[in-house]
């Protein structure tokens, strides 16, 4: 009879430790074979070293307390160029109640932004004159997001194909909604 309690004793057990380490061991499995998306939730490229808009020369007391959205377009701006322009200033109208604390900027000569002022509708848009810092850093094309305190946060990059430009505005817009909404700063 003590055998038998014993065998059942050392099945529940065996049973106790299955059911406790079995997913344990399937969520390592998981990761590891990576069976499921991983848990990033932002589109654009994080920075990968601390920058920030005096690394590239530019005057961070100009907007105090405003989020950034930096746009360095191509010189000889096509027309993947300007639908990037037209689609970036909707992006940022699209921010709805969050506009005030979003200051968008092109870095750019006056002439450039003159020629395009077309595509930007809305009123608060300025023009940066683009440094020697700037442009080696960025790419023609990028589309950064700045924090408040001057940090480059996020970097898109304006796709080559017209057809990828819709994507990557919405995939901006919900970048700059998701940094508003958990910002405490601006």
């Amino acid at each position: 009879m003590s055998a038998v309690k014993n065998k059942r004793a050392r099945q529940a057990f065996i049973i106790v430790i299955v059911v406790f380490a079995l997913p344990v061991i399937l969520a390592k499995l998981a990761l590891h074979f990576q069976w499921f998306d991983s848990g990033v939730t932002n589109y654009g490229q994080l920075f990968a070293s601390e920058k920030s808009l005096t690394d590239l020369a530019l005057d961070q007391e100009a907007i105090k307390e405003q989020w950034l959205l930096l746009y360095y377009p191509n010189k000889n701006c096509q027309q993947v160029c300007q639908h990037a322009l037209t689609t970036i200033n909707s992006t940022y109208v699209l921010l709805g109640k969050e506009i005030p604390r979003v200051t968008p900027i092109i870095l750019t000569d006056t002439v450039f932004f003159d020629n395009h002022r077309d595509k930007l509708t809305h009123h608060k848009w300025q023009n940066w004159s683009l440094t020697k810092e700037a442009a080696l850093e960025l790419s023609e094309g990028d589309v950064v997001i700045v924090d408040p305190l001057g940090n480059l946060v996020v970097k898109h990059l304006t796709p080559s194909e017209d057809s990828e430009i819709v994507s990557m505005g919405k995939k901006l817009l919900a970048d700059m909604k998701k940094l508003l909404k958990y910002s405490r700063v601006g």
